[in-house]
């Protein structure tokens, strides 16, 4: 079974800046993202063109150590894929993945659509999949929300700086 999730954000930022931003700033996603409290290159994955980082490992509330593969750049179409595995994603997800396309929406504006897509196996799977679909439906809105307070303001977004005065 597929599980399947789609967001579209407009953002008032240039689309081809705003993909150089997401994906030289690639390992950086902890410093703006709510939910991820760290994030960094991961050893394991050597440069993809451009010099943008092939991977990064992150801690994510609720999922743990997160090792996410950029498995696809495309700076033409301003579209990238990242593959993530995570020591507390259920052992009935698998194939996890997280496409982000950067289209014009007019002038300077953006629209982001975050894309993510997982296989669902087993009866554990079944009966899990509305509860799964509403977490990642959850965390995509909150990125988006993230996103648009970074990439319009270059600053964090409240639930961010919310997330790090509780972290002091």
């Amino acid at each position: 079974m597929s599980l399947d999730v789609t967001k579209q954000f407009a953002i008032d930022a240039d689309p081809d800046e705003l993909f150089a931003k997401l994906t030289t700033e690639f390992t950086e996603v902890s410093t703006w993202a709510t939910g991820i409290t760290y994030s960094a290159p991961n050893p394991k994955y050597g440069p993809v063109a451009d010099g943008i980082a092939g991977g990064r490992v992150c801690q994510i509330d609720g999922f743990g150590a997160i090792d996410e593969q950029l498995v696809q750049y495309d700076p033409v179409g301003r579209q990238f894929t990242y593959t993530a595995e995570a020591e507390k994603i259920p052992g009935f997800v698998k194939n996890l993945q997280n496409q982000w396309t950067i289209s014009r929406a007019g002038g300077d504006r953006s629209m982001v659509t975050l894309h993510l897509t997982a296989d669902v196996t087993g009866p554990l799977g079944a009966i899990m999949k509305p509860m799964m679909r509403r977490r990642f439906d959850k965390t995509l809105d909150a990125v988006g929300d993230d996103l648009v307070a970074y990439a319009e303001h270059g600053t964090i977004s409240a639930a961010k700086a919310k997330e790090l005065a509780s972290a002091r």
